[in-house]
């Protein structure tokens, strides 16, 4: 491992017992800022701080003291030597001291007999190649030698990823499996800031749920930072609030919303400046708009006056019930200039929103009409608040009145309000021609996973299934993807016979997918292999799920069938019973009940 005499030795101000020396070629590093919902990275001088952590220099150039254990007496005889060398030419100004400097530690490698003898040569080379660039490439190759040998010494790879960011900047997808590696091999408590610090790097947590998914990750949150050697008060508290903020969204995809709950509590308390305060209490204020607790989190947006703030706190009183306190806000919203509170003309979007929440929850349709019409007015004409205030509009009045305005929209490159006047339009049409004006529309918008979605339903509704297969071949080759076409491609062959087929297609999908078809499809399945216990199960999942009224009639009517199956005559009645009372106008329901009473 020579070391080349050729060249300016680095002029470096910093003394030998720095701990986190400069970089020695001069070279900027960039560190990405990862973010997870908005949360920063965390810093790479913690990586060099894990090195403090294990090197510790005390003050002076003797970094040890002779041991005197008898069998590495030479070699830590060879030690002092070498630091003696070092004290005496701290500057490697003189044209040999490098080259002694560096065959004394080639030397000293050959009588290292461990992993003690091998850090205490690497904290030397490491000193050396921060002070002088001709040592870098020496130092490199020891910690590559070392780590061979040493694979699962926890300070020997941090070493290793501290060499590897120092040479790799910026940091590739070969660096990147190395930091990964490196990282899962690290448990020791002090350096498993070390270990979360290369996670990040690694971009670990540009995918949630990978990081989520790593071993006792929670586990690496939980040791203080090290406050380095100048480091800033507030950039320290910034670092651990957004470490905090991280370990509550790891907890969280864990499931483990409890956990979660105390880090978010704990947050709330620890922050000391105001701007960190504020991002904590919206951070903590989502957080429990999203988790059950949305009374809390319009206490906690209550705090503020201003706009965001009111608005998030109206929509976390309303799911928390107090329906009252937040049409009151949204009210405020979209009144100008209110005083006692920093709104002064409330921004576009939240008084679009605002208005249409209003509309949505008025009392009447006179008063929910009324703030449509302003929604509609005010909202730009490409905005999706607009639209869909349009589409709640057009329903409150009769069929002429809405197409004319529908009709007055048309030409904006509006897709829903396009299908809008589509559907409007039905009445007295006949149905082949609103099946080809379905097709034209498709036409018109070939990507539109919405249309598409309409389309089969309403095909399949109608009992035109080669529609459906067309429609759904169609959005196959425009790459339109949605939860709904395995269903239907299930369907399709449960009709035709393919039972397992269907049954293997719907099972792919069962865990992923909680939309009431699939479990009772499920059911259909198992009803025509005669299994009509299984098919019940099915059917009574399905029926937990579905929220349209007819659908939720023919559900209850195919488990009333499988419990008249069954021999359960009464319960049997009471799902034909429920049928009807879902869909009064359902026949099958009512000759069942016919059947049964004949029965009895």
């Amino acid at each position: 491992m020579d070391v080349q005499s050729k060249g300016q030795p680095l002029k470096d101000p910093e003394s030998p017992s720095d701990p986190v020396p400069k970089n020695p070629r001069g070279k900027s590093f960039r560190l990405s800022w990862f973010q997870i919902g908005g949360i920063l990275g965390v810093l790479v001088l913690l990586i060099a701080g894990g090195i403090w952590v294990v090197f510790r220099f005390p003050q002076g150039m003797h970094f040890f003291s002779p041991s005197g254990a008898q069998r590495g007496a030479g070699f830590y005889q060879g030690l002092a030597e070498f630091d003696e060398l070092l004290t005496q030419n701290p500057d490697l100004d003189k044209p040999d001291v490098p080259l002694r400097l560096n065959r004394a530690l080639d030397a000293l490698g050959k009588k290292s007999f461990g992993l003690e003898s091998s850090l205490s040569l690497l904290k030397r080379r490491r000193f050396l190649a921060y002070k002088d660039p001709r040592f870098l490439e020496p130092y490199q190759k020891a910690v590559h030698h070392v780590l061979e040998a040493f694979p699962f010494s926890e300070p020997i790879v941090a070493l290793a990823a501290e060499e590897l960011l120092f040479r790799d900047a910026p940091i590739t997808e070969e660096s990147t499996m190395r930091l990964t590696d490196y990282a899962s091999r690290i448990a020791e408590t002090e350096l498993k800031p070390v270990a979360l610090n290369l996670y990040i790097l690694a971009g670990t947590f540009q995918d949630p749920l990978k990081a989520a998914a790593i071993p006792q990750i929670v586990s690496l949150f939980s040791v203080p930072l090290p406050v380095l050697p100048g480091e800033r008060t507030r950039t320290y508290e910034e670092l651990q609030v957004a470490l905090a903020k991280d370990e509550t969204l790891i907890r969280i995809l864990q499931g483990d919303i409890s956990g979660a709950t105390i880090r978010i509590q704990e947050l709330l308390q620890e922050a000391k400046t105001p701007d960190l305060t504020s991002e904590l209490v919206q951070y903590a204020g989502a957080f429990f708009y999203d988790y059950g607790n949305p009374l809390r989190a319009a206490e906690l947006f209550s705090q503020y006056s201003d706009e965001k703030s009111m608005s998030r706190q109206a929509d976390a009183l309303w799911l928390a019930g107090h329906r009252s306190g937040a049409q009151n806000l949204w009210t405020v919203l979209v009144s100008p200039n209110q005083a006692g509170t920093d709104v002064s003309d409330t921004a576009p979007e939240i008084k679009i929103a605002s208005l249409y929440n209003l509309a949505t929850t008025a009392q009447t349709s006179e008063e929910g009409i009324g703030y449509l019409d302003r929604l509609v007015a005010e909202a730009p004409d490409s905005h999706t608040v607009r639209v869909y205030g349009i589409l709640r509009y057009t329903r409150l009045l009769d069929t002429p009145q809405s197409i004319r305005i529908l009709e007055k929209e048309q030409g904006r490159n509006q897709p829903l309000i396009d299908l809008e006047l589509l559907r409007r339009r039905r009445t007295g049409v006949s149905l082949d021609q609103t099946i080809a004006e379905t097709w034209l529309l498709l036409n018109r918008y070939p990507t539109d996973e919405r249309l598409y979605r309409w389309g089969a339903y309403f095909f399949d509704y109608q009992r035109r299934y080669t529609e459906t297969a067309f429609l759904i071949k169609n959005a196959r080759s425009y790459q339109v993807q949605g939860s709904w076409i395995p269903i239907h491609d299930s369907l399709h062959l449960l009709m035709e016979g393919h039972l397992e087929e269907a049954e293997e297609r719907l099972t792919s999908i069962l865990s992923e997918n909680p939309i009431w078809q699939v479990p009772a499809n499920m059911g259909l399945i198992l009803e025509a292999r005669r299994a009509p216990a299984a098919a019940l199960e099915y059917y009574q999942r399905a029926a937990a799920s579905v929220t349209e009224t007819e659908a939720a009639a023919q559900v209850q009517f195919r488990i009333g069938h499988c419990l008249r199956i069954l021999g359960r005559d009464r319960e049997s009645r009471q799902a034909f019973e429920r049928a009807l009372e879902l869909n009064p106008h359902y026949l099958n329901a009512r000759l069942e009940l016919q059947r049964l009473d004949t029965i009895f």
